[in-house]
């Protein structure tokens, strides 16, 4: 059963006059927004979904977390508890799974660093005027090294539109043997309802 637990209901200017919104935050905690009087308007509720990973192997790691059908992420986030220690190389990366259609394990982290506590996130590094890393994967930006003055390389950020064709698992992959490590991965998205 929905409850509303904090309600707004603004005026703002849309097509043929003021329009009227409502928006709360459910007993979820999912922001919601629903035009009224208005049968075109589609329901949009923002979610923040907690994923708890552990040390494990270098290998694909299913954290068992699908993707909702019709959904746009924005943005994929690290919380680590526990720093990794002992692995040899101390970054993960999250994505979906590869053996999925369209999946790219590395697709929204490529190479977040987990040796230290924390909240984590994709990263670019400028480097006198020049693109030169990016740690967001390749779902959540496009990326292109920059070489010189002259070619300062691209990054464009960008979300990613979950639909029925494409992959839905989440994955994470530690870069070695991991021992220590503990956190959270926090995937930010909307996701559309009617």
């Amino acid at each position: 059963m929905e409850k509303r637990i904090r309600k707004h209901a603004p005026t703002y200017k849309g097509f043929g006059g003021p329009q009227s919104a409502e928006v709360w935050v459910d007993t979820d905690g999912a922001l919601k927004f629903n035009k009224q009087d208005d049968p075109n308007h589609v329901s949009a509720v923002m979610h923040t979904y907690r994923i708890p990973i552990v040390a494990a192997t270098n290998a694909e790691q299913d954290t068992t977390f699908d993707l909702p059908a019709k959904a746009m992420v924005s943005d994929v986030i690290i919380d680590v508890t526990t720093a990794e220690v002992t692995g040899s190389s101390k970054t993960i990366t999250v994505g979906t799974k590869a053996g999925e259609s369209g999946g790219v394990a590395a697709g929204f982290l490529n190479g977040v660093s987990v040796a230290s506590t924390g909240l984590k996130r994709g990263a670019v590094t400028v480097t006198s005027g020049v693109w030169a890393s990016n740690t967001f994967g390749s779902l959540l930006s496009d990326f292109t090294a920059g070489t010189n003055s002259d070619d300062r390389g691209l990054f464009v950020r960008k979300s990613y539109l979950t639909d029925a064709n494409t992959a839905k698992s989440i994955v994470w992959t530690p870069a070695s043997a991991f021992t220590e490590f503990a956190g959270v991965i926090y995937i930010v998205l909307v996701e559309f309802t009617s």
